[in-house]
């Protein structure tokens, strides 16, 4: 549980790493620690005060918890009072930035110390074993509503997600089709870089309505009051619907890196969310502005990753493809994922999205008067704990929505 770095009295570190000495090659008694003790040349008060306070294997636990809250009691009155001086009127945020990081380690501490034996992690894993052979569902993540693309990865889990695609070709209205699925059971954080809540918001309308959101924009159906009535009841639905209550669109202040995990962080302990969504990497601003791209958005990545492990919830991220992966050669391929490989190293799931563009007037004459239900494929080209695929969807851009191939498409 504890190191010889937790202790503050330099005797009692010297005595803990005499304690690991004797541990590798005897046992440990009082005899054989006595014998030692005598060799290391460590202040022979010492000795007197540890044998004076015996820890038994009664005892151990608590004095080893008190050891760790001292320690922590020590590292964050050193953190405060060292960005105590730098505080001033200008540099409050940084300050916080700066110091949101450090206190999670301290939080942790306790937790990245201890090593569970091998036995007694099995024994917590014996629940989760008979609930997976008794329960059906017990496996499945989030259900997308995609129902092919369900049937490959059994829903989204409490894992690090990438959705990536070439610029208007449907990442953001995937993701926003799976948050708004999402929202009608959990809580959803949809973290906005690229466009206004106003925008996000119209595309939601147009999802939940089913009308195209140029007809909603343009106020072409304003004559209609059946497709008038489905905008009321979309509009309501994202207003004071269970989706209202559990949907929150994000715009961060700024797009600086540990302002947008500070504001994760913050939102899933105080609000109990379970989903976070991200549009996109590619707009995330490191800390460090002097390096090259890649390194930014590798940085970028591996936070993230770290972030996903440490409050265990789905964090969806959105990223762009290169121009290399237009005219359909490089379908699926993770090494077209724009600015670093450590985005298809650290993502425990992949899904890419690929179709024609309905802008070509080759695939327009092809697609014919049906060019508004584009055929489309979801490539699950990474799945760190399942199987990888294809799943046939078909894209509908004028209503910002994804269907499944066999779904209708009225």
């Amino acid at each position: 549980k504890i190191t010889a770095d937790t202790f503050y009295n330099v005797n009692y570190q010297k005595v803990f790493k005499l304690l690991e000495k004797i541990y590798k090659t005897q046992k440990i008694d009082l005899m054989n620690f006595t014998t030692e003790f005598k060799k290391s040349g460590i202040d022979e008060k010492i000795y007197t005060e540890i044998i004076g306070d015996y820890i038994s294997s009664a005892t151990w636990e608590y004095y080893a918890d008190n050891v760790i809250k001292c320690y922590q009691s020590r590292k964050l009155q050193n953190l405060l009072l060292e960005q105590a001086e730098k505080i001033n009127s200008t540099n409050a945020s940084e300050i916080i930035s700066v110091l949101s990081p450090c206190l999670t380690d301290i939080d942790y501490i306790a937790g990245e110390m201890r090593e569970n034996t091998q036995l007694e992690r099995m024994v917590e894993l014996v629940p989760m074993i008979e609930q997976m052979l008794t329960n059906p569902d017990y496996s499945k993540g989030y259900m997308t509503g995609l129902t092919n693309l369900d049937s490959i990865i059994m829903g989204i889990h409490n894992e690090l997600v990438v959705i990536s695609a070439r610029a208007s070709m449907g990442k953001t209205a995937l993701a926003q089709k799976l948050a708004l699925k999402f929202a009608e059971k959990v809580k959803v954080n949809f973290i906005e870089l690229e466009m206004s809540h106003v925008q996000i918001n119209l595309r939601n309308v147009s999802i939940l309505s089913g009308i195209r959101l140029n007809d909603i924009k343009f106020g072409i159906v304003r004559g209609d009051k059946y497709k008038v009535g489905r905008i009321q009841k979309a509009m309501d639905m994202l207003a004071t619907g269970v989706i209202g209550s559990n949907y929150k669109i994000t715009e961060p202040r700024n797009r600086k890196l540990q302002t947008i995990i500070n504001a994760i962080r913050r939102d899933v302990l105080r609000n109990d969310t379970k989903i976070v969504f991200v549009d996109h990497i590619g707009l995330i601003q490191s800390e460090n502005g002097n390096r090259q791209h890649w390194e930014n958005v590798a940085e970028i990545s591996h936070e993230f990753q770290k972030l996903q492990r440490e409050l265990n919830i789905p964090i969806i991220l959105l990223a762009q493809r290169g121009r290399e992966s237009e005219g359909g050669l490089q379908k699926g391929n993770m090494a077209t994922i724009r600015g670093s490989g450590a985005i298809e190293e650290d993502a425990d799931l992949i899904l890419m999205i690929e179709h024609a563009r309905a802008t070509d007037k080759s695939e327009q004459e092809k697609m014919g008067a049906d060019s508004e239900n584009i055929d489309a494929q979801i490539y699950v080209s990474k799945n760190r704990n399942g199987s990888c695929g294809v799943a046939n969807v078909v894209f509908r851009p004028a209503y910002i929505n994804f269907i499944d191939k066999t779904g209708d498409k009225k």
